[in-house]
């Protein structure tokens, strides 16, 4: 009996590897320009994909902007070089129904430049802007709703929101915004509303709250509204989408320490207090612990039933970097990584801050009136670094979600579909789709959500082929 199921493990076991590892049957290239050039990737909503090709630095022989376009099996359908001056240097993008914002600072000083593509025809409208008169301004986001824009960014270390209509020269700066002393937990275009959501996490350096901000198109403020609690601390919040008598408000919470959630909660966005909000403790979840090895799970384990025995809470000490909230089946997941700050040296004067070293990225499902329906986990490994940004992409399809990294020249993955227990150890690697070539290294540059179970990994690799070695910018779609 056991030599047959010793058989069937080993016929069963290569088509098990096939099943779990993700295609990679479309693939576009570009032949590498030179060691200045930069390259984006955008993913479209509807199936198509736009790679921009620009340079960081000013040089009067600098190659010129150029933009291609693929479909949804990453074959091109136009490039165009882009209509601008060559000193202009690239700073963001985004996108909204048939158009492709472009921003760039100018080749003046406190000047920007917008340029608007139409994404079937690749059509361009420029249009030049201004800061505010004596303004400074340091952009970290970019959204856009109705054909406006919305810029967050940094004056003078403060928080500030610019507002662009592409008919004005000069942008507004909102006062509804500005000069408040706080963090940016999320800032969203709800299309579904019309509305501009930005959720603020305050705080006096002993309690937290959250402000949630709602803007028209136009940038007028609509609504203000407060999230607060003697008990509670409110680290960072997501609303879904709709109308507001509708909306759910759910994020973080910790208990004291202000640096480190303790759960998550969900509950109705216009509330008059925290009576109807729902909490769920990172400690009491199955999957929770489980980047840690078996022994060290057990003792963790362990050490909670004794502090349960007690009512005593046991207090997590890792920081946790929120994902957006993504949309599942008729409710929404909240997914986010767990880091820590890592420092070099010894004693409390001499330490150095080294980089971010991440631990784990933790998801949970919840329905339509903020139950939890499951919890699961995807442990990282060998990610630290000096930027705090998010590491992993994510995807949701079906009844499942995917977690995607890069890890050198490896692709990490995990494929979630509630509780169950899955292997965290699956990886793969950009492939070559023409037959009789040979790679000889590969530069993992992004892996993004493209739409459904399908992914874009990308970056710059070295190939030899029937026509010799050449070195190209490639995009592989990689489905789950």
């Amino acid at each position: 009996m056991k030599a047959i199921l010793f058989l069937l493990y080993f016929l069963l076991f290569p088509v098990f590897c096939a099943w779990a590892q993700p295609s990679q049957n479309s693939r576009a290239e570009l032949p590498f320009r030179n060691d200045l050039t930069q390259y984006e990737v955008w993913p479209q909503p509807d199936s198509t994909v736009f790679v921009f090709t620009h340079e960081d630095y000013f040089r009067r022989n600098s190659e010129p902007f150029y933009l291609f376009k693929f479909n949804h099996d990453l074959t091109l359908l136009w490039q165009k070089p882009l209509q601008l001056p060559r000193g202009c240097k690239f700073l963001e993008a985004t996108s909204e129904g048939k158009t492709l914002f472009l921003y760039f600072d100018g080749d003046k000083k406190d000047e920007f430049v917008l340029l608007r593509v139409h994404t079937p025809t690749g059509e361009q409208t420029q249009t030049n802007h201004q800061l505010p008169e004596h303004m400074t301004f340091t952009l970290t986001g970019l959204q856009a709703l109705q054909g406006n824009l919305f810029l967050t960014g940094l004056q003078n270390d403060r928080l500030t929101v610019l507002h662009l209509n592409p008919d004005r020269e000069e942008l507004l700066k909102l006062p509804a915004i500005y000069d408040q002393s706080s963090a940016l937990a999320a800032f969203n275009a709800d299309t579904v509303a019309g509305r501009m959501e930005f959720i603020l996490t305050e705080s006096n350096g002993l309690k937290a709250r959250l402000q949630t901000k709602r803007l028209a198109p136009d940038g007028r403020l609509f609504s203000t509204n407060f999230l607060q609690s003697p008990e509670h601390n409110y680290l960072s919040g997501r609303l879904t989408p709709g109308d507001s008598t509708r909306k759910l408000l759910a994020g973080t919470y910790s208990l004291r320490d202000l640096r480190y959630p303790q759960g998550f909660f969900t509950g109705p966005f216009l509330t008059t207090g925290n009576q109807n909000l729902k909490y769920y403790d990172f400690t009491t979840f199955p999957h929770f612990f489980d980047y840690l090895r078996p022994g060290r799970q057990e003792r963790v384990r362990r050490k909670l039933d004794r502090f349960r025995s007690t009512r005593k809470t046991y207090v997590l000490r890792q920081r946790f970097l929120m994902h957006e909230m993504y949309p599942y089946l008729d409710g929404f997941i909240l997914a986010g990584e767990l880091y820590y700050p890592q420092y070099e040296g010894e004693g409390s004067t001499n330490r150095v801050f080294s980089g971010y070293a991440f631990s784990q990225t933790v998801a949970a499902a919840f329905d339509a009136q903020g139950n939890l329906q499951w919890e699961n986990s995807f442990p990282l490994e060998n990610i630290q670094q000096l930027e705090l940004k998010q590491i992993t992409a994510a995807g949701v399809f079906q009844n499942k979600i995917a977690f995607c990294y890069l890890d050198e020249e490896v692709i990490r993955y995990k494929v979630i579909s509630g509780n169950e227990n899955s292997s965290n150890e699956l990886q793969t690697t950009a492939k070559l789709i023409l037959p009789n070539e040979k790679l000889i290294n590969t530069d993992l540059q992004g892996v993004k959500h493209w739409q459904q179970q399908h992914f874009l990994v990308f970056g710059e690799q070295k190939i030899r082929g029937s026509d010799g070695v050449r070195t190209v910018f490639f995009v592989n779609k990689l489905s789950f």
